[in-house]
């Protein structure tokens, strides 16, 4: 990509989230960049009329495509990214929004840093929490343990996602699909990776917030990626840690479902693998409890009986 001003794809796979489609489009249609396309994929939505919502802001520069049955965040994105020409590709949920700069200062970093591959910038958090997150930039060998590198909010050159193949559309990845993206294209050697440390997107949290939830499933999914992976894996000391956590969200997820014993029997899948990363996951929990606890009545009378006054030195 040679040009000064390149056209950007933004895909945005959507499923049942019509309500908070005007406001992410909006957010698109207000960037300070107007060199951009966005392909809008309805994966089979039950509820509401995406294909309204879009057709209601009459740009043509968005374009919709509605899958007939629900087929996955990761087919919906495919199909977004075939169905595209931009020279970059932009990643937005649904439920999301962009910072006004968003486009411009991406694809200007890109066009900057002829390298770079991949950039993404820092979030905001909005909805049932109001935070700034500060994504950190790690090295490559941390993506073995961590999902470090967002998909939402991301800049990729579209050569990445074509040599990468796109998503795997594998049930058993779910949640992280993304994760196993990004570790294709750390195998393949695909990643310079930059960073803007700037709040350009906004993530949206529900209470039934994708992001938000563990499944019972994710030890599955690890034990995929470690199979899919096995070279970066084989070469590293991490693998038995990073399948061991999956076993213990998954035991967490099931046990709060009220199914105990095969809690259990994940759990001890799990301290079998990595039996010191296990101590240090059940401690961590542990600690987060007691900083959630609710006070004691003694406290509470402590915190809300009024200071003592002092006398004015004038008395």
């Amino acid at each position: 990509m040679t040009s000064s001003r390149p056209l950007i794809s933004i895909i945005v796979a959507s499923y049942n989230d019509a309500e908070y489609l005007p406001e992410c489009l909006e957010s698109v249609l207000a960037q300070t960049w107007s060199s951009w396309q966005a392909v809008v994929v309805d994966d089979g939505s039950r509820t509401g009329d995406a294909a309204a919502v879009v057709r209601a802001f009459g740009d043509e520069r968005i374009r919709f495509i509605r899958h007939e049955r629900n087929l996955g965040a990761a087919a919906a994105r495919n199909t977004a990214v075939r169905n595209s020409t931009g020279d970059l590709i932009a990643v937005l949920d649904s439920d999301d929004r962009l910072d006004q700069t968003y486009v411009e200062k991406s694809s200007q970093f890109m066009v900057a840093n002829p390298d770079c591959t991949v950039v993404f910038p820092d979030y905001y958090r909005f909805g049932l929490e109001h935070t700034y997150v500060q994504n950190p930039l790690l090295d490559k060998e941390a993506l073995l343990e961590k999902q470090w590198i967002p998909f939402g909010g991301s800049m990729m050159r579209r050569e990445v996602w074509e040599k990468i193949g796109g998503h795997l559309e594998d049930p058993d990845l779910w949640m992280n699909v993304d994760w196993d993206f990004w570790l294709s294209g750390f195998e393949l050697g695909l990643l310079e990776v930059g960073h803007i440390p700037e709040p350009l997107y906004w993530q949206r949290v529900r209470a039934n917030s994708l992001s938000r939830r563990e499944g019972p499933s994710e030890w599955r999914s690890r034990e995929l990626m470690s199979t899919r992976h096995r070279a970066l894996y084989r070469e590293s000391s991490v693998r038995r840690a990073f399948l061991s956590e999956g076993y213990w969200r998954s035991a967490t997820a099931t046990f709060r479902c009220g199914d105990t014993l095969p809690a259990l029997w994940l759990a001890v899948k799990g301290l079998k693998l990595a039996p010191r990363h296990s101590l240090t996951l059940v401690l961590g929990h542990v600690r987060r409890r007691l900083a959630k606890r609710r006070p004691s009545a003694a406290e509470v009378l402590a915190q809300e009986k009024p200071a003592s006054v002092g006398k004015s030195p004038d008395a």
